[in-house]
């Protein structure tokens, strides 16, 4: 959602047990591949390969759901196919129940 809008949906598409195509669906219904996610148990994988100077790039978002309301992600690269990994980024998400969130802080969010 954008400014109460939608801006679109994912849809997913099971192509093999714990593998599936995702297609981006814009707002005005055009459809664009989106890649692929790997599911294995609580680790989901968001694989991609980019070219940067003629050369494949492989890029991945691993996302780690410790509880239903936490995340740990990183995002890592390869330049070698695949055999080595650098990881470039992590982070956490933690979901929080809406009533612990005060209107002060809901302003500042909007």
């Amino acid at each position: 959602m954008i400014d109460g809008q939608s801006a679109g949906t994912v849809r997913y598409h099971q192509r093999a047990p714990g593998l599936f195509d995702l297609t981006d669906i814009g707002a005005d219904g055009s459809e664009h591949p989106g890649g692929t996610l790997q599911i294995a148990g609580n680790v989901w994988t968001y694989p991609w390969t980019e070219s940067h100077g003629g050369k494949p790039t492989m890029l991945r978002v691993t996302n780690r759901f410790k509880t239903p309301d936490k995340i740990i992600y990183e995002k890592s690269v390869s330049t070698d196919g695949g055999k080595t990994w650098r990881v470039v980024g992590t982070g956490s998400e933690e979901r929080v129940p809406a009533e612990s969130i005060s209107p002060v802080q809901v302003r500042r969010l909007l």
